[in-house]
């Protein structure tokens, strides 16, 4: 895999991305689809704006992108890229990126590793005649 593309996925992984962009528009959300590759499967990831400041005769805004709900249960393993990226303005309008990125990312299927045991102990209550004072 080359590293040109993006991080590396698995299921479960939440998947975020950072978009930092000019506009003379105050947006209010921002929206990117990526695309896998061999199965053109999709994953949409959204987010507000959380930052804005100014930038000469406009706005430097900033959006953190995640994946709506719940990660699914099988997304798709594949090489992910980012096909559409889109703001939502407060006055409704939709407006495309002129520039948007190139990259995306790799979501690889589960790995079958066995876990590897680096501690057990008992967790008992506070109340439990086995606890020792000071021990947890």
């Amino acid at each position: 895999m080359s590293s040109e593309v993006g991080p590396t996925f698995v299921p479960g992984d939440p998947i975020m991305y950072i978009v930092q962009f000019t506009c003379k528009a105050n947006v209010r959300t921002v929206l990117a689809v990526f695309v896998a590759e061999e199965s053109g499967y999709e994953v949409v990831l959204e987010g507000e704006v959380e930052k804005k400041e100014k930038a000469r005769d406009a706005r430097l805004q900033t959006a953190l992108l995640k994946q709506p709900g719940d990660p699914p249960d099988d997304p798709k393993p594949g090489t992910y890229h980012l096909r559409r990226l889109e703001v939502h303005t407060h006055a409704g309008r939709t407006l495309d990126f002129d520039n948007p990125p190139e990259g995306g990312f790799y979501l690889v299927e589960e790995p079958t590793d066995l876990p590897v045991r680096t501690h057990v102990g008992w967790a008992l209550p506070e109340w439990h005649p086995g606890n020792a004072p000071g021990r947890r």
